[in-house]
């Protein structure tokens, strides 16, 4: 298979290379998929708004922006570039203290009109 394996600075021009899909030891994953499974922060918090219902979220009514606190993220089901999701805030996700917080449901986008993320996922924990 040949494939992007990298970017190279200083305008980011593409890294093409060859990779055998042997499944012995490689495996193929959805990468829309996997965030969708484990984003946990907003590329642009400033604009990211939250809607109430996917309708509203299509429709871009009735929107809020993301509250001003660190806060956590549970996905709760995927429709296309949009997720459910229960945000609690504020909160810090490296102490695990009982402060008192709120929570709410909202549909978000977690990809652009190009398929591209406006969420991403740390690849180590606290």
């Amino acid at each position: 298979m040949r494939a992007i394996i990298g970017f190279a600075p200083p305008r980011k021009r593409t890294l093409h290379g060859w990779a055998s899909l042997d499944t012995r030891f490689a495996q193929t994953l959805q990468w829309d998929s996997v965030l969708a499974e484990r984003a946990w922060y907003f590329l642009d918090s400033a604009a990211t708004t939250l809607y109430p219902t996917l309708a509203d979220a299509q429709a871009r009514r009735r929107g809020r922006v993301l509250p001003a606190h660190q806060f956590e993220i549970r996905i709760l089901e995927r429709k296309n570039a949009w997720l459910r999701v229960r945000l609690r805030w504020p909160v810090d996700v490296c102490d695990y203290s009982e402060a008192p917080t709120q929570t709410g449901e909202f549909w978000v986008r977690y990809l652009d009109e190009r398929g591209r993320p406006l969420m991403f996922y740390p690849s180590r924990g606290c």
